[in-house]
C-alpha cells in the first residue's frame, strides 16, 4: 500500500471519528436504529435535540464506545455550553481539536479532568463510573462523594440500572446506546425509570415563586430561548423547582412540566417593586403616561392585587388619569373604565426638542446598559446579555471619563431597573443623547451580526440626529468587531422611543451564536467595543456639530482619527 493511499485512509478514519457530534442529520437516516431497537426512542430523542449523533449519516453505532472527548461533547451540549475552540492545557489536546472548547468547559467546570501525566486521552473511552461522576456533576450539582455514590444516586433516580451481577459495573466502558439513554433519561425524567426506594435527588426539591413583575415569565419546552413557549406564569406564582443547570431550571406547575430562566425566580415570595423615589405619586386627577415592555399592553385589575380580574389592557404610552396613588398600585381611570395598575408603569414623560450644543462639558450622554439584576436579558452558552452590557458600558466609561463630557449611566453595578424607570432617568438628567447597549439572541444559533436602532418618532429634528448617531455607532461597531453588518434600522423599543432626546440602541452581536459569542463574553472584545461606543460619540459631534477644536486633542489622546462623515 502506497504512502499516498495510507493517509487518504486515515484521513477518512479522522473524518468518522469526528461525525457523531458535528454533523446532525436532519431526518432520520440511520438504518441500524430502527423503532424496535430496545434505546430508539431515547436515541431520537437526544439526536433530536442535537446532543448526539452517528457515526456517520447511516450508521449510529450504538454498540461502538463512547469516547472521553466525546462524553465531553455530548454533556457540553446537554448544558448548551459553546464549543469556542480554546487551548485546553492539555499536551494530547490541542486547541485545533474538534472538542476543545468542550473540553475546556468541562474542566473548568471540574466536571470532568485530566491525568496527572497533563493528559486527557481524549480517545479513551468512557466508563460506567465516569459517566455517572459526570452526570451527577453537571446536572445534579454533586461534587461530593465516590463513583460508587454517583451511580447509587443513578440508579435511585431512575436515570440507570445495575448489571445482572448485581453491581453498577462501574468499570465496563459505555456504548453510545446506553450513553444516550442515560443522558435522555436526565435531561427529561419521562424517560425515567419507575423506582421503589425513594428519591435521592429529587427533581422538584425547590419552592420557588416568580418575579418577573412586568410581564409574564416564559415557561419553554427546553433549556434555551429557542425551544417553542408552553405557557407563561404571572408575577409571585408558586412552582417546584428542579435545580438550575446554565441558567435554566425545569419547573411544575398546575401539572405542567417545563423549563424557565432560573434569573425570574426565587424561594421567598416577592413583593411588588415600589417606585425608585425619584418619579413620585402625582396628586389625584393628575395625568401620567402609562409605559410598559415594548410589545406589550398593561393590565388593568379591578382591584389593587395582581391576582384579581383584568378589567382590559392599556398599550404603553397611553395617558391615564390618577384617581388614587398608593407604593404598590394606583387606581387610574382610561377611558371610560377605572382600575389599578402598578404605580411602578406610570412615569411623567417629556419629550424635548435637541438643543444645538455650544460645548463638549454641557453635553449630558446617558449611557443604559441593558438589563441587570432580576432581569438577566437573553442568556447563551450559560452567558447572560445583563453581564455583557455591563461590562461595555464600564470600558466605555474609562473613555468618557477622560473627556469634558458628563457621563451618566442608568446602571454601574448589576441592579433591576425597569424601562420606565431608565427613561425617567435620562429625562432627569437632561440627557443631551441616550445611548442603549443591549446583545440579540434568536432561536436559530446560525443568526449573527450587529445592528443599532433608532425610533423614527415625526419629530424632524430628533429623528435625523439620531439616525446620525445611530450610523456613527454602527460604523465604529463594525469596525471593532467585524461581524456581519446589520445596518441601522429603526423600531419602537421603548427606551428609544420616549426618551425626547435623540436616542439609539445597539444590538452587539448574538448571544446565540458561536462567533458573535466568543467576543460578546471576552473582556478584550468588550473592551474595544467600549472604545467604540465613545469614538462613534465624538464622531457625532466633530461631523454633527463642527466641534473640531474640543474633539481632535480627545482622538489624539487615544491615537484615533475622525471616522468619515456619514451623510
Amino acid at each position: 500500500m502506497s504512502k499516498r493511499i495510507r493517509r487518504i485512509i486515515i484521513a477518512w478514519i479522522l473524518i468518522v471519528l469526528i461525525l457523531p457530534l458535528d454533523v446532525f442529520a436532519k431526518a432520520w437516516t440511520f438504518t441500524d436504529v430502527t423503532p424496535k431497537f430496545r434505546a430508539y426512542d431515547e436515541i431520537k430523542y437526544v439526536v433530536d435535540q442535537q446532543m448526539m449523533n452517528g457515526r456517520t449519516h447511516t450508521k449510529f453505532a450504538p454498540d461502538a464506545y463512547v469516547t472521553r472527548a466525546e462524553a465531553a461533547a455530548v454533556i457540553g451540549r446537554s448544558l448548551h455550553l459553546p464549543n469556542i475552540k480554546t487551548n485546553t492545557g492539555f499536551k494530547d489536546v490541542s486547541a485545533h481539536h474538534h472538542f476543545s472548547g468542550y473540553i475546556r468547559e468541562m474542566v473548568d467546570r471540574k466536571i470532568l479532568a485530566g491525568y496527572p501525566d497533563g493528559t486527557f486521552r481524549p480517545n479513551e473511552p468512557l466508563t460506567r463510573g465516569q459517566m455517572a461522576m459526570m452526570i451527577g456533576r453537571a446536572h445534579f450539582n454533586q461534587f461530593s462523594g465516590s463513583v460508587s455514590v454517583a451511580a447509587s444516586d443513578l440508579m435511585r433516580n431512575g436515570i440507570a440500572q445495575g448489571m445482572t451481577d448485581g453491581t453498577f459495573g462501574e468499570q465496563l466502558k459505555i456504548k453510545c446506546a446506553d450513553f444516550a439513554v442515560f443522558i435522555a433519561r436526565t435531561v427529561d425524567p419521562s424517560f425515567r425509570l419507575s423506582v421503589v426506594q425513594p428519591l435521592a435527588v429529587d427533581p422538584y426539591v425547590r419552592t420557588m415563586y416568580v418575579t418577573a413583575e412586568q410581564s409574564d415569565l416564559n415557561v419553554r419546552t427546553g433549556r434555551g430561548v429557542h425551544y417553542p413557549v408552553m405557557t407563561k406564569l404571572p408575577f409571585q406564582t408558586k412552582v417546584q423547582a428542579a435545580y438550575p443547570v446554565a441558567g435554566w431550571t425545569k419547573i411544575r406547575v398546575n401539572g405542567i412540566e417545563g423549563y424557565v430562566s432560573e434569573a425570574y425566580l426565587s424561594t421567598t415570595y416577592p413583593q411588588p417593586k415600589q417606585s425608585s423615589g425619584t418619579t413620585k405619586p402625582e396628586l389625584t386627577g393628575a395625568y401620567k403616561y402609562l409605559i410598559y415592555p415594548e410589545g406589550n399592553a398593561a393590565p388593568l385589575f379591578a382591584s389593587a392585587n395582581s391576582s384579581s380580574k383584568v378589567l382590559t389592557r392599556i398599550p404603553t404610552g397611553s395617558k391615564v388619569r390618577v384617581l388614587s396613588s398608593g407604593a404598590s398600585f394606583t387606581q387610574v381611570q382610561y377611558g371610560n373604565r377605572k382600575g389599578y395598575v402598578r404605580t411602578n408603569l406610570l412615569f411623567n414623560v417629556f419629550p424635548t426638542t435637541p438643543k444645538k450644543p455650544t460645548t463638549l462639558a454641557g453635553e449630558v450622554i446617558i449611557l443604559d446598559p441593558g438589563h441587570g439584576g432580576s432581569d438577566p436579558g437573553a442568556i447563551g452558552y450559560g452567558y447572560r446579555e445583563a453581564t455583557a452590557t455591563l461590562a461595555i458600558a464600564n470600558y466605555a466609561k474609562k473613555y468618557f471619563e477622560h473627556s469634558p463630557f458628563q457621563l451618566k449611566m442608568t446602571r454601574e453595578t448589576n441592579a433591576t431597573m425597569s424601562l420606565a424607570e431608565r427613561v425617567d432617568f435620562a429625562h432627569r438628567h437632561n440627557g443631551s443623547l441616550f445611548i442603549s447597549v443591549h446583545i440579540n439572541s434568536f432561536s436559530n444559533p446560525n443568526a449573527n451580526g450587529m445592528e443599532t436602532y433608532y425610533y423614527p418618532s415625526n419629530q424632524t429634528a430628533r429623528d435625523k440626529e439620531a439616525r446620525l448617531i445611530a450610523s456613527y455607532m454602527q460604523n465604529r461597531a463594525q469596525e471593532a468587531w467585524q461581524l456581519n453588518d446589520r445596518k441601522v434600522k429603526t423600531a419602537p423599543f421603548l427606551v428609544i422611543r420616549f426618551t425626547g432626546m435623540p436616542s439609539i440602541l445597539l444590538e452587539a452581536g448574538f448571544i446565540t451564536n458561536p462567533n458573535d459569542h466568543a467576543k460578546i463574553r471576552s473582556a478584550t472584545w468588550q473592551e474595544k467595543m467600549g472604545r467604540a461606543i465613545y469614538l462613534s460619540t465624538l464622531d457625532y459631534y466633530y461631523h454633527e456639530h463642527g466641534m473640531i477644536s474640543e474633539t481632535l486633542p480627545l482622538y489624539e489622546a487615544i491615537g484615533e482619527k475622525p471616522s468619515k462623515r456619514i451623510q
